[in-house]
């Protein structure tokens, strides 16, 4: 069978959907990796898919939730 790769942005909005495509490809026999964040590894691996970091030197664990200009008192999530 097919080797699917998943990419999507890092949002549970997004993350959700695809991994749940993700588990019926494997139902349907096929191999799946989800290829996101570090962040995202464990919706990969509660859905029990492969998972390929990218972006690790720009957004290591803990990165993806916190925009660049957040400061002590005020800070919002990117996704």
């Amino acid at each position: 069978m097919a080797h699917f790769g998943l990419f999507c942005p890092p949002g549970s909005g997004h993350l959700n959907p695809m991994t749940t495509l993700g588990r019926e490809l494997q139902q349907r026999g096929h191999r799946v990796t989800l290829i996101n964040l570090l962040d995202t590894q464990i919706n990969a691996d509660a859905a029990g898919i492969e998972f390929h970091p990218i972006g690790q030197s720009e957004f290591p664990i803990g990165a993806g939730t916190k925009s660049p200009d957040c400061d002590r008192n005020k800070c919002s999530s990117v996704f």
